[in-house]
């Protein structure tokens, strides 16, 4: 059959109708089961690629957040340097302020000292 090696899907079934008197039933049989492993096999690879495309997507959105949570760790911490020394240590405004929680210190922030500084937060 080296003539329907290139042949397209709906010429190869042509091929077949029109040769089908020609092949014993026993052959077609045999054909027949030949077409469904390779389908099965076919079907097979399909799902593994749709299996390996959806963890490779996983993946990327893994490392996506990862990523991401480096950046805002980054951007969102600070490390003081060993002789950092608040600046509000002797501000008399500041003396005796002291809060349990960041909203507590953002208000007691604008209302003791008028405006938001972040450095009487770390006191």
């Amino acid at each position: 059959m080296s003539d329907t090696q290139h042949l397209s899907s709906e010429d190869w079934l042509d091929y077949i109708r029109r040769n089908a008197g020609n092949v014993p039933l026993e052959k077609i049989k045999e054909a027949i089961k030949e077409l469904n492993s390779i389908r099965q096999d076919i079907q097979k690879r399909e799902e593994e690629r749709a299996l390996a495309e959806k963890k490779a997507q996983r993946e990327r959105e893994l490392e996506r957040k990862r990523k991401e949570s480096e950046h805002i760790e980054a951007v969102t911490s600070m490390d003081l340097p060993t002789d950092f020394e608040n600046v509000f240590n002797n501000d008399t405004r500041a003396q005796g302020i002291h809060t349990d929680s960041i909203p507590d210190g953002l208000i007691m922030s604008l209302t003791t000292l008028g405006r938001v500084d972040i450095e009487i937060f770390h006191r």
